[in-house]
């Protein structure tokens, strides 16, 4: 009960910090959090459009129908053989063909014209953990983070596992004869 009042005092004397124009770290950190959830969510409602649309524009009623068709697949398989990948990308496993491939951005999905860049070769289950942060009731898509944004953010979080596994693994490339 203390801590509660201790966190709402301090709120509120950032508040008051804004009020009078005196600018602390706190001030400044509860500005950005004002600004930013309502951008972010302004920022996921038109992904969430984008999507929409472009999926309608190519004859989809739903995400699952496309990646269940033969442009999506014929996409993939390009993908894949471009690029390759010999792990996942979150977590650095050793890559198995039966893995997604993961749209950072839906904005050119539904026509098998996404671009590189908005693919990402990832296991099953970090493709769950991404969704997971992004699902409907999930922390990221509360405050609003696009999923390009929260697919970045998991790279990030794994970052050291990933590093791990590298280094733990004896098939793992060393940089020696790159230049």
């Amino acid at each position: 009960m203390d801590t509660t009042f201790a966190v709402l005092g301090a709120l509120l004397g950032t508040v008051q910090d804004l009020a009078h124009l005196d600018v602390t770290v706190g001030s400044v950190l509860l500005a950005a959090a004002l600004v930013a959830v309502p951008a972010g969510h302004v920022d996921r409602w038109v992904e969430r459009k984008r999507f929409r649309v472009t999926m309608w524009r190519h004859g989809y009623s739903r995400h699952r129908e496309y990646v269940r068709g033969s442009e999506w697949k014929d996409r993939r398989r390009r993908y894949l053989r471009e690029h390759d990948p010999a792990e996942c990308r979150l977590c650095a496993r050793s890559w198995e063909p039966k893995w997604p491939l993961h749209h950072k951005s839906y904005e050119r999905a539904g026509g098998g014209q996404e671009l590189d860049r908005d693919l990402i070769p990832v296991c099953e289950r970090c493709h769950s953990f991404i969704h997971s942060l992004d699902h409907k009731r999930g922390p990221l898509r509360r405050l609003g983070f696009s999923l390009r944004l929260t697919t970045w953010l998991a790279i990030g979080l794994w970052l050291p596992v990933r590093l791990a596994r590298r280094t733990a693994s004896p098939s793992a490339p060393t940089g020696q004869g790159e230049r």
